[in-house]
């Protein structure tokens, strides 16, 4: 997200380069593509980080997903109250070796001791900025289980090698 929004702010100021001929190409006035340009330096890398941020989010739900739920195989399955569900295999071992070989990152501790002071390098108001950028930055946000990640106790039921309603179990 960072890497995004660095690019995005040089890839805007690379466009505002030519200012002059975009005003003239699209007949507007300089003194709004000027403006424009002034907005987007400042706003258009915080959107490209938001964006880039949430799709690094919903990418690590996916492998949070593989791992929980098993791969779909499309096989759909009715249940005997009528509900259709689509039964997932288990991930492959080398898919699975892979997802949960990658790293967190290692953040800074920036915990305070038993008695209360916080380590040397985190005492004053750049610490404490380099902590909390630390904590939003480092370690995983979205933990991988072996859960199948329904919440409250709601549970599908898994169908079983048979094709029958027996092999059904909660």
């Amino acid at each position: 997200s960072i890497g995004m929004a660095a690019i995005t702010f040089y890839g805007v100021l690379w466009l505002l380069g030519a200012n002059d001929e975009i005003s003239a190409f699209f007949q507007i006035s300089l003194n709004w593509t000027t403006y424009i340009g002034r907005v987007l330096v400042l706003v258009g890398p915080v959107i490209a980080y938001i964006v880039t941020y949430r799709i690094c989010l919903g990418l690590q739900r996916s492998d949070a997903a593989v791992i929980g739920h098993g791969v779909e195989s499309g096989v759909i399955k009715r249940l005997p109250h009528g509900e259709f569900i689509e039964v997932h295999t288990p991930a492959a071992e080398d898919i699975e070796a892979h997802l949960r070989g990658k790293e967190a990152i290692p953040q800074v501790e920036v915990d305070a001791d038993t008695e209360g002071i916080p380590p040397r390098g985190m005492r004053g108001p750049l610490g404490k900025l380099r902590g909390r950028m630390s904590k939003a930055y480092g370690g995983e946000k979205i933990p991988l289980d072996d859960g199948h990640g329904h919440e409250h106790g709601e549970e599908h039921a898994e169908i079983g090698p048979g094709g029958d309603d027996r092999s059904l179990t909660h």
